[in-house]
């Protein structure tokens, strides 16, 4: 049975989507090594911040439900829940100055 190419688009992008989540959770976690960040509210705030950069530069909509999933965090939330975004600010931010700005641990200038 042939696969159409619509299918294999949409799974290519399923993958690329997942590898980008994937990649910058990755960077957070090196980063709380590298930086030897052991609050673990700042910890989850560079995970959570994580996800909203991917999110911010792939334009995708994201839901409290999205962020617990890409979390890991089984918890119940509301249908129809709020939207979660980068704030405007930050979006021009690399990832490791998000962390940073979040940690506020400021680099040399």
């Amino acid at each position: 049975m042939e696969v159409s190419q619509a299918t294999k688009d949409y799974f290519n992008e399923i993958a690329e989507r997942v590898t980008q989540y994937f990649e910058a959770l990755e960077f957070a976690k090196e980063f709380v090594l590298d930086q030897q960040i052991d609050r673990n509210e700042r910890i989850v705030d560079c995970m959570l911040m994580s996800i909203l950069w991917v999110a911010s530069k792939r334009e995708d909509n994201l839901t409290e439900e999205d962020v617990c999933t890409y979390l890991n965090v089984d918890v119940e939330v509301n249908k129809g829940d709020i939207a979660v975004e980068m704030v405007p600010e930050m979006q021009g931010y690399t990832l490791d100055e998000v962390l940073q700005y979040v940690n506020g641990i400021h680099g040399s200038e």
